[in-house]
């Protein structure tokens, strides 16, 4: 049998060398024979974590008679420390009690169960411990022992619940936007329509009135779909960042030109403290799309007569760029909630303009792909302050 090699032989042979040569010795299992310690000391090599039990399913057993280094290395226990133990000895405060209970219901009937809970290292950390154990039987067919093969899936399991969490946001977020969508689009067709029936009985006045009603829809839709679309490119495994050396004042003149209209209406007026020449690594897009949903959502919070400013600090290697109003503010327990997709956070302007709360959450999603972050600070009538931390 020494001959043989290992890769030779099947589980069962394995198992049925080790098991049919245990012998007890106070309450504690010994391989005793030359070729059992053999086989058992090439199985401890494996890194899948291997744990063999015998057949008392009633408390206090069953009892481990064997692992390997696979589970050693897995759980932090000893073979010294886990044999003649319970394997309760892995089980905790979070372990689903359910699903021991099917096991137990699937061992009593002969069968074989495939299960995954969380489990408890001998240090108390915590892992979600996936497993398959088997029955073994001698020749009469009675249960003699259990194997069992353990994974750690504490990794997949995050991935896991990460990807739920996140479709079970999208969901969510597409629910609130085909709300969003279809109101402007509806409003829209009302006006269109009032225009095409009425326009012979309207006076300019009223025709104006209900052109800037039109305009004021049609900019509401132009960003949410501009938003939408940048939001979606942002999802895709085809999105690339590359950063390049930025003038920021050039930049944020730029932008701070694109609202030259909306800043006339209201009567409001941008201070930009940045120094020229100041440089910052970042992609050219990415900071163009944060910068503009900032500076909107500034003017659309202002009050007629207001100014926003636009500051720009270094400390510690870390660029800070913010967006500075003194109009409505938000309230304290609303903030932690701005950057959650699920959550449909919308404050009409100080001219009625409507907004969905996707720039924000916009963002959040674009900084982080540059490894950067939106800060925010604010208080409910005093204005706000958002905060474009680049970290070069």
């Amino acid at each position: 049998m020494l001959r043989k090699s290992l890769l030779e032989l099947s589980k069962d042979e394995l198992i049925d060398i080790i098991l049919n040569q245990n012998s007890v010795y106070q309450s504690k299992y010994i391989f005793d024979n030359p070729i059992t310690t053999y086989i058992a000391h090439s199985l401890y090599e494996f890194d899948v974590p291997v744990l063999i039990t015998d057949a008392s399913l009633e408390k206090p057993g069953p009892f481990i008679v064997y692992c390997n280094k696979g589970f050693e290395k897995a759980t932090g226990y000893t073979e010294k420390e886990v044999v003649g133990k319970s394997p309760r000895i892995l089980q905790g405060v979070n372990t689903d009690k359910e699903v021991l209970f099917e096991l137990k219901k699937h061992l009593f009937k002969g069968e074989d169960f495939r299960g995954a809970t969380v489990n408890y290292k001998k240090d108390g950390t915590e892992f979600y411990n996936q497993w398959g154990i088997e029955p073994i039987k001698d020749l009469k067919g009675n249960i003699t022992h259990y194997i069992s093969l353990h994974t750690d899936i504490t990794e997949l399991k995050a991935k896991e619940c990460e990807l739920v969490e996140q479709i079970d946001q999208k969901n969510a977020f597409f629910s609130i936007i085909s709300h969003d969508l279809k109101n402007p689009l509806t409003g829209f067709l009302t006006l269109t329509s009032l225009i095409q029936d009425k326009a012979g009985d309207l006076t300019f006045n009223k025709l104006l009135e209900l052109v800037n009603t039109l305009n004021k829809a049609a900019n509401s839709l132009n960003d949410l779909l501009t938003n939408l679309l940048i939001w979606s490119r942002a999802q895709t495994s085809t999105f690339e960042v590359s950063p390049m050396n930025i003038d920021i004042f050039d930049k944020i003149t730029s932008v701070i030109n694109l609202y030259s209209t909306q800043l006339t209406t209201k009567n409001l007026s941008i201070i930009n403290k940045v120094s020229q020449n100041v440089i910052v690594e970042s992609d050219p897009f990415i900071f163009d799309t944060i910068m503009r949903n900032l500076i909107n959502n500034a003017i659309k919070f202002s009050k007629a007569g207001n100014e926003i400013k636009i500051n720009y600090d270094f400390k510690d290697n870390v660029h800070y760029l913010s967006v500075i109003d003194n109009g409505v503010g938000i309230k304290a327990e609303i903030i932690p909630d701005l950057f959650n997709i699920a959550k449909k956070i919308t404050t009409l302007g100080t001219s009625k303009e409507k907004g969905t709360g996707l720039g924000l959450k916009l963002c959040r999603d674009l900084a982080r792909k540059q490894n950067s972050e939106i800060l925010v600070e604010s208080e409910l009538g005093k204005g706000s302050k958002f905060t474009f931390k680049i970290n070069n």
